[in-house]
């Protein structure tokens, strides 16, 4: 596109020479030569130019994207989904990370070693999708990370580690499962609370109950079933999209909880809800520390 732009700036502003060549000695050899020698420099110094904006692309970024595109369609599954599967008023999946995540909403990696809580919500007012970060070490989620176990809470009045402050809505039942990775280490934590109705996965061998005898009742073990097998599916997830593995994108969330949906959990007794003694707070309160609960 420059054509002899570049000669002419050598001839008018470097003083260089113009070589004036009869149509013999162009035909030289050496002046062949010469002249495909300077085109090919020419060429490699471009290239080398050309090439300077790649050391400030990310090569990971594509790999990024997919890795978060996959991480938040697993929350909307869990806040959509499960929320109906098990007949909950809401429910949330907690993810353990280092830090706390820009304000872009980016999610970040999951660290079973992290300080801080992630998750993302349904607002009740305005509709949309927020997220929040807790720090890490007390309340219910908590406790279900640390201990990697599943807590069934009847009535969060009898917890002394459940803070009603944390969240808009009224609990009065919840239930965290924890999602642990090969190592058997918890790095994130499905939380649903408020059961309300039956919900898409009933037992057929339950009788119907009125809606005031299920919010008493609260969870049963079916639904209990329910988000442990979909906490081991998101936990197989997590751990492929994070190994820099391609996810076996064959069955997601969405269809495990169709799976769920259309062929139920076979051999599932349903068991009646046990009284249980107040327990004693897993986070004792420090003396002048800040108390944060989930």
């Amino acid at each position: 596109m420059l054509g002899t732009v570049i000669e002419d700036f050598c001839t008018h502003y470097l003083k260089l020479p113009m070589p004036n060549l009869t149509t013999a000695q162009r035909q030289l050899r050496s002046v062949r030569f010469a002249n495909q020698f300077g085109c090919g420099v020419g060429i490699v110094i471009g290239c080398i130019i050309g090439m300077f904006p790649l050391l400030f692309l990310d090569p990971n970024k594509n790999q990024k994207l997919k890795r978060d595109a996959a991480l938040q369609k697993i929350f909307r599954d869990i806040m959509s989904e499960a929320r109906t599967l098990i007949g909950a008023q809401s429910a949330n999946m907690f993810l353990l990370v280092d830090k706390v995540p820009d304000k872009d909403g980016t999610a970040p990696v999951p660290n079973p070693d992290g300080r801080f809580l992630y998750v993302k919500y349904l607002d009740s007012d305005s509709g949309e999708v927020s997220h929040r970060s807790f720090k890490f070490g007390k309340g219910i989620v908590s406790r279900s990370a640390l201990t990697g176990q599943t807590w069934n809470i009847k009535d969060v009045e009898t917890e002394p580690d459940f803070s009603p402050e944390m969240q808009k809505d009224k609990v009065k039942n919840l239930v965290c499962v924890p999602v642990l990775n090969s190592e058997g280490k918890t790095f994130a934590v499905i939380r649903a609370y408020n059961k309300i109705e039956e919900g898409t996965l009933g037992s057929p061998t339950t009788k119907k109950r009125d809606s005031k005898e299920i919010q008493r009742q609260g969870f049963t073990a079916n639904d209990v079933q329910v988000l442990q097998a979909l906490a081991s599916h998101i936990s197989v997830s997590l751990q492929h999209m994070y190994q820099e593995r391609e996810a076996d994108e064959s069955i997601g969330v969405k269809e495990t909880i169709r799976i769920l949906k259309e062929h139920g959990l076979a051999g599932i007794a349903e068991e009646k809800p046990t009284p249980f003694s107040r327990r004693q707070s897993l986070f004792p309160e420090e003396e002048g520390g800040e108390k944060l609960m989930i």
